[in-house]
């Protein structure tokens, strides 16, 4: 199958002992589907060598920039989607709450003639981080709950 190119951003904040896990787990994908990918990592100023981190991985398909402003998730993901110059657009969390290899999946999804996709923690094979406490699960699914009826989807699978 020939998959569209494909951004893949991904906002950090003390993000450097995961990174490089993800970058090969995505570089695996990208070989596995033969995938034209381009990682677009959008850092928060972190100042936890990040930037070294990056460097040492010496792929012309990876990308770092580094926000010196307030720190903001949502002005990260702006600021990588304002630089993506691939088909596809993801974004994806650095703490690898977001396996790499559902990516060829949601693309499919797009292919079939989706204008998008998304993944859910909620949906058969996802999961929650072990670690969240009540108050934090409680809250996604009451949001997510009060959400649902604004929107037009009609489908709740990726």
């Amino acid at each position: 199958m020939q998959y569209p190119s494909i951004s893949i951003i991904v906002p950090t904040y003390k993000e450097s002992e995961n990174i490089s896990l993800l970058i090969n787990r995505i570089e695996s994908v990208k070989k596995d589907y033969h995938l034209n990918i381009e990682l677009i990592i959008v850092d928060d100023y972190s100042g936890d060598q990040i930037d070294q981190v990056i460097k040492s991985q010496e792929k012309d398909w990876l990308q770092l920039y580094t926000r010196k402003e307030t720190r903001s998730l949502s002005l990260s993901v702006c600021t990588g989607l304002a630089r993506a110059n691939h088909d596809i657009l993801v974004v994806m969390d650095a703490d690898l709450s977001h396996p790499p290899e559902v990516i060829p999946q949601l693309a499919e999804v797009l292919m079939s003639g989706y204008d998008f996709a998304l993944g859910s923690r909620y949906t058969e094979g996802g999961s929650t981080s072990h670690d969240w406490g009540f108050v934090r699960w409680l809250n996604s699914r009451v949001t997510t709950a009060l959400a649902f009826p604004f929107t037009t989807v009609q489908d709740r699978e990726p």
